[in-house]
């Protein structure tokens, strides 16, 4: 009898929702009905998955609805014989440490309504539990047509899908919905209110976006101040010295609502002279800046102010993130504060802004020196922006990555944290804590999702906004960067390499470039490989390039003497699966390092590096930038400290217009 209960009770507890609908009191619980935000009322994210040459593209829409208002999910596919793609919904959220599924054990069926653009779209609907989105893969419980009598058509349809259809999942840990479009074709769909029924007949509400979002920015005292547009400008002589390109310039940032610009200063460095006038760092022999073209630049700052267009000074380089660095960008302060006081206020900068990109730099890749490097980053920023607001009536400001304060799910730490006056936090909040304004490198091409714009920024808003800190600019990239090949070095284990770092390698650890060339760091979890950018082949050096690969190996790599063929083997087959596992780079070959002088050959490899579509407009349309960059605005401006979208660049900016208008 007793064996007979707990056999009883066993089944009971592995029992189908179907099992069990006689207990069950009629309830819907609405999953995702993409109201409100890039999180869904399970806390979930939602985004496309494609492999090329398919593609697919999704966003949350307010022209077309279930209901008298509110948003749905549009998802648009172009679904090609090779690859794959679609939409993939959550149940949880997948970045917090601890992950809580959905409980769907007392629902018998899942529901969604659905409408086509034209009719007769099609694709399969599939389930994961915890077990599956761990392997990144579902359990298909069949096409649309299945669960849709006559199919998607151009009205919205609910889609009912028994819950018993499958005994694979584990309905008290379910992880998603996925759509996956397997039929070639191009395709639109909307897609609304997910939801759990115990009962096929019981009514899904209609939407009813909330008058606060759940997702709002915390409430701060103080003005709200409206946004602008920024815009970052590299060809500066070009503006300075054609009248008729800066007319051209002017006109697209005033039809474009670009309000603020970011310009590349032109100057040279050289030692001062005159013991009795100081500098960043004292007197005599401290590098002094002289600004180029100071004639053409007070010229162009009084026609931009005409205009209502606010100038900033803009320079950057990686190196000068580090100490020994510092008297460069400290000497263009100092400049820049000396240019303001000799001239009449219309002609003045309004601002300085550096774009620093310390990861860059081949030390970065040790985690203790990384520390060192943004330490010294922000104290490089703290004596800026001390210059600028004791000495000046300028903004200071710098750019800076999304991801500084985005916790890395294998190591579970932010790559950005450090100690930084007593205070252990990422380096974007400490910069948020200090400086004026803050440009944020937010470069994705879709508003929406888990790995939009939204998703990636609001982080960043939340806390300027609680520390009534820096105001912060959301930029865009509309720059093409064409594949291109790199070769490396083959590297060592981490420890080896944070060796090499602080003491044969130290000279190139300090350092983006060498030679001309670029460094390029492949970390593939278990080798640090180090190598350059190989230049278009018209003007490639070969002799040069082969001495400064044999300088890189002798830092950061071993001879064959050194390491047996074993060993060789093992790594480049390490690397080579991380290559083709990684999305940025591909097509891994050995190409081994010779040093002819002293015969010794160190093993090495050539890769291909490839900018992801999703971090650039440039594949995309002037409407996708317009739509995208406005969806992602209207959500930044609950934000109190939001400045506005800063796009990179006026350069790339103008082609994409260009070809606009050609349309």
């Amino acid at each position: 009898m007793f064996r007979s209960s707990i056999k009883a009770l066993a089944l009971l507890a592995l029992a189908t929702p179907s099992l069990m609908a006689d207990s069950i009191q009629p309830k819907v619980q609405i999953v995702d009905d993409f109201d409100n935000g890039v999180q869904n009322q399970r806390l979930g994210y939602r985004n496309v998955f494609q492999a090329k040459p398919s593609a697919a593209v999704a966003s949350r829409v307010n022209r077309e609805y279930r209901g008298n208002c509110g948003r749905s999910m549009c998802v648009s596919v172009d679904r090609r014989d090779l690859g794959f793609c679609g939409l993939w919904v959550h149940f949880f959220d997948f970045r917090s440490p601890e992950r809580t599924y959905f409980d769907s054990s007392k629902y018998l069926y899942l529901s969604f309504w659905i409408k086509g653009a034209k009719g007769g779209e099609d694709f399969t609907v599939k389930l994961a539990d915890r077990k599956w989105i761990e392997k990144e893969d579902a359990i298909p419980l069949g096409h649309i047509n299945q669960f849709l009598a006559g199919g998607v058509t151009r009205t919205w349809r609910e889609v009912i899908i028994p819950l018993n259809s499958t005994s694979k999942l584990n309905w008290a840990e379910l992880g998603g919905l996925i759509l996956d479009f397997n039929k070639e074709g191009r395709y639109t769909v909307y897609i609304d209110d997910v939801a759990f029924k115990t009962h096929r007949t019981i009514p899904t509400s209609f939407s009813r976006p909330s008058k606060a979002p759940k997702t709002a920015a915390p409430t701060v005292k103080g003005p709200s101040r409206k946004t602008v547009r920024s815009m970052w400008v590299w060809i500066s002589e070009q503006l300075l010295t054609d009248q008729t390109k800066r007319d051209e310039f002017f006109a697209t940032c005033l039809k474009q609502e670009v309000r603020q610009i970011w310009v590349q200063m032109l100057y040279s460095m050289s030692k001062m002279e005159d013991s009795s006038e100081s500098g960043p760092f004292g007197i005599l022999a401290t590098p002094k800046c002289r600004l180029k073209c100071v004639n053409e630049w007070r010229k162009f700052n009084r026609e931009a102010h005409y205009y209502g267009i606010k100038v900033h000074a803009l320079d950057g380089y990686p190196e000068f993130a580090q100490k020994e660095f510092h008297h460069i960008p400290l000497a263009v302060v100092d400049a820049l504060i000396r240019f303001n006081q000799a001239v009449p206020p219309v002609e003045r900068f309004d601002g300085v802004h550096f774009d620093n990109e310390p990861y860059l730099i081949v030390g970065w890749h040790d985690s203790k020196r990384r520390q060192q490097i943004l330490k010294e980053f922000l104290e490089l920023n703290e004596m800026c922006q001390a210059k600028i607001s004791e000495h000046s009536q300028m903004e200071y400001g710098i750019d800076i990555p999304f991801w500084w304060q985005e916790r890395d799910p294998k190591t579970g730490h932010c790559p950005g944290d450090v100690t930084f006056n007593g205070r252990r936090k990422p380096a974007s909040f400490h910069c948020i804590d200090m400086l004026d304004n803050v440009g944020i490198m937010n470069y994705r091409d879709q508003a929406d999702g888990a790995d939009g714009m939204i998703a990636h920024g609001r982080d960043l808003l939340n806390y300027a906004d609680k520390m009534n800190g820096a105001r912060i600019a959301m930029g865009v990239e509309l720059f093409r960067e064409d594949p291109a090949d790199a070769w490396f070095v083959t590297g060592l284990a981490p420890k080896d390499f944070a060796e090499a770092v602080n003491s044969n390698g130290s000279d190139f650890a300090r350092l983006s470039r060498v030679d001309g060339f670029r460094f390029n760091v492949i970390n593939d979890g278990r080798f640090i490989h180090v190598g350059v950018a190989l230049p278009p082949t018209r003007e490639l050096d070969r002799d040069k390039l082969r001495r400064t690969l044999v300088r890189i190996a002798k830092r950061f790599g071993k001879s064959d003497k050194q390491r047996s063929k074993a060993d060789v083997e093992r790594i480049s087959e390490a690397v080579a699966t991380s290559i083709r596992k990684d999305p940025v780079w591909s097509d891994f070959i050995a190409r081994p390092i010779e040093d002819p002088a002293t015969g010794d050959i160190y093993s090495g490899f050539i890769a291909t590096s490839m900018m992801l579509p999703k971090t650039t407009f440039a594949d995309d349309t002037y409407y996708d930038f317009r739509t995208q960059t406005r969806a992602a605005e209207e959500y930044f401006g609950r934000y109190r400290q939001y400045q506005g979208t800063a796009i990179h660049c006026y350069e790339q900016f103008i082609k994409l217009i260009g070809a606009a208008q050609g349309e």
